[in-house]
């Protein structure tokens, strides 16, 4: 092998450890990831949608009112979850 065929190889090498590394990452989501398509809403990262959060990013009232199975003012990923037509986690 010459020089340069030894640097590509170190290279590969270093890059396919990069690459394993990031795959062993396990940091959990954050809360707000189980919302999914509202998750931008959350701007608390709490993992569930307030009233205010809801109102504040110009959503009607009328259609959280629908969400909002148990009516506690807070849409949970479960209800997320039920409108989507996925099942509730258990």
């Amino acid at each position: 092998m010459d020089r340069p065929q030894i640097i590509a190889l170190g290279l590969a090498i270093a890059s396919t450890v990069a690459g394993v590394a990031g795959l062993a990452d396990t940091r959990p989501l954050p809360p707000s990831a189980h919302l999914g398509a509202l998750a931008s809403l959350d701007t608390s990262k709490d993992g569930r949608i307030s009233e205010a959060e809801w109102l504040a990013a110009g959503r009607r009232p009328a259609a959280m009112a629908e969400l909002d199975k148990n009516k506690d003012g807070v849409l949970t990923p479960d209800e997320v979850k039920r409108r989507a037509g996925g099942r509730p986690s258990e």
